[in-house]
């Protein structure tokens, strides 16, 4: 097995965190205790939020497991490893080198509506 080393880390330092009372069923104590817990990731935007539990403690944990596992978290991750190790550089360079006015072929409506190819070498 590899050692791997750590390309950067999430903390909670970097998340914001609001509590609320979680309200519903449950009775005085879900509705007078601010025990529910949503945890936001600004760079990634991705949230997670807990109610289930009757102690904030257990809500945050919860939470933070939920935004952790959020779609958006996970695509943030990605692309920050992929900016961190260069990979970036190199899918932006092959998109640019792809969208060369050579590599595109561009098709127009006649007067009778048939699609047909734009000859002229037009280059922006």
């Amino acid at each position: 097995m590899t050692d791997r080393e750590k390309l950067f880390t999430v903390t909670t330092s970097d998340c914001k965190f609001s509590y609320f009372t979680a309200g519903g069923k449950g009775g005085q104590n879900q509705n007078k205790v601010a025990s529910a817990c949503r945890v936001t990731h600004p760079p990634s935007g991705a949230v997670g939020e807990s109610r289930g539990y009757r102690h904030q403690l257990e809500n945050k944990r919860a939470a933070w497991k939920r935004m952790v596992e959020h779609p958006k978290m996970k695509l943030w991750i990605q692309m920050e490893s992929s900016r961190l190790l260069g990979i970036e550089d190199k899918i932006n360079k092959t998109v640019d080198e792809a969208m060369l006015h050579k590599n595109l072929k561009i098709e127009i409506k006649d007067a009778d509506g048939l699609w047909i190819e734009d000859n002229s070498e037009q280059v922006p």
